[in-house]
């Protein structure tokens, strides 16, 4: 192969990997499959809601299969997201998003573990994903479509297909028990079935305002899905930081 037939074809995958990764800013939002073909039932090990979580606090709006789009979006706006699996004595991820013609928008670099606990495998597998920079650096530019092109809505799934139900998150903190229930994107927070106030998302789509009681303060969920919370003690006027732990 001659020195310009490969320098054409160098400088050609990089122009086609730089295209790849800026087409990321062209979708806001993500589905998930319900389940992946490594998987033996919907969920296990918490993986796809993991992938929902990571999704969200890089700036897209992501969505397990079965949950509707917003209104204003259709089927095409949206990435399908694929998750390759390899390796025996270690777990390796790799991610593939679509858009709806089937076409590869965006490939990931591989995430890697050691661990032998599956959930912690994937778990770190994921977040070692999510530090690569096209994605962290993720930012949506609005497309701004002409209305003789805009396409009749698509429906997300079939109608025969039962829609997922948005989970109550559990979390666990010196001895109680606390649910997060999703209403939009904020959460009802409840402690043994009361309510004692709410968790509101601030404007950077990140952290938490959260206002419940002896847990006011401000919060985010770190990448295993712990909820981190910054409170003030009211007897020194200094930070206290607390993880509530996930639990479900």
């Amino acid at each position: 192969m001659s020195f310009k037939v490969s320098f054409f074809l160098i400088v050609s995958l990089l122009v086609k990997l730089s295209l790849s990764a800026q087409s990321l800013n062209d979708y806001q939002y993500i589905i998930i499959p319900e389940q992946f073909s490594f998987q033996s039932s919907p969920n296990e090990y918490d993986v796809n809601e993991m992938l929902q979580f990571s999704f969200n606090k890089y700036n897209f709006k992501a969505f397990i299969k079965g949950q509707p789009l917003p209104d204003e979006a259709s089927f095409c706006d949206a990435l399908q997201v694929s998750v390759l699996k390899k390796g025996l004595l270690k777990t390796v991820l790799k991610l593939e998003l679509k858009d709806c013609k089937g076409n590869v928008v965006y490939t990931s670099p591989e995430g890697k573990s050691l661990k032998k606990d599956y959930k912690v495998a994937y778990f770190q597998a994921i977040r070692d994903i999510f530090e690569h920079s096209s994605l962290r650096g993720h930012r949506y530019k609005e497309i701004n479509t002409p209305v003789a092109e805009v396409k009749p809505k698509q429906e997300l799934v079939a109608k025969n297909v039962t829609k997922t139900p948005v989970k109550t998150l559990l979390f666990e903190l010196r001895g109680k028990q606390y649910s997060f229930k999703p209403e939009g994107r904020n959460f009802v927070i409840t402690e043994n079935n009361q309510h004692i106030g709410e968790a509101e998302l601030l404007s950077d789509d990140i952290n938490y305002k959260v206002n419940a009681g002896s847990l006011t303060g401000k919060g985010n969920f770190d990448d295993y899905g712990n909820f981190e919370l910054i409170r003030l003690n009211p007897v020194n006027n200094k930070k206290i930081k607390d993880i509530l732990a996930r639990v479900n």
